[in-house]
């Protein structure tokens, strides 16, 4: 897997799923014959991925996803599942994350849900 963001190399923190794929969108229609057409009127890469980061680590995060947000997109890159390689994208993205403390070191984590649909 592979989660890059401001030539920072997120993949050490992913937790879980990782669901990021490419899509079809068609447009379809139904001939005189009743046989099914379909045209791909775009292609786009979406899904969900999620990191565990320590306090400081979220602190670079934000930090990186400010330096590649250009008015309401991101740029970065992530590995494809369906594809099998990665890809430099411009994407929306939502993140939310929760905030843990492991109560027998005393560190604190950001879990953080992380939405992308290529723009």
């Amino acid at each position: 897997m592979l989660v890059e963001i401001n030539k920072t190399d997120y993949s050490r923190y992913l937790v879980n799923e990782y669901d990021i794929n490419e899509y079809n969108e068609y447009n379809s229609w139904t001939d005189g014959n009743g046989k099914l057409h379909k045209d791909v009127t775009r292609t786009y890469i979406q899904g969900t991925l999620h990191l565990k980061l320590t306090e400081s680590a979220y602190n670079k995060f934000l930090t990186d996803i400010q330096s590649v947000k250009t008015d309401k997109t991101y740029t970065m890159k992530v590995h494809v599942n369906n594809l099998a390689q990665a890809k430099e994208i411009t994407t929306y993205m939502d993140f939310y994350p929760v905030i843990k403390k492991d109560l027998t070191s005393g560190k604190i984590y950001s879990i953080i849900d992380i939405s992308i649909e290529q723009m």
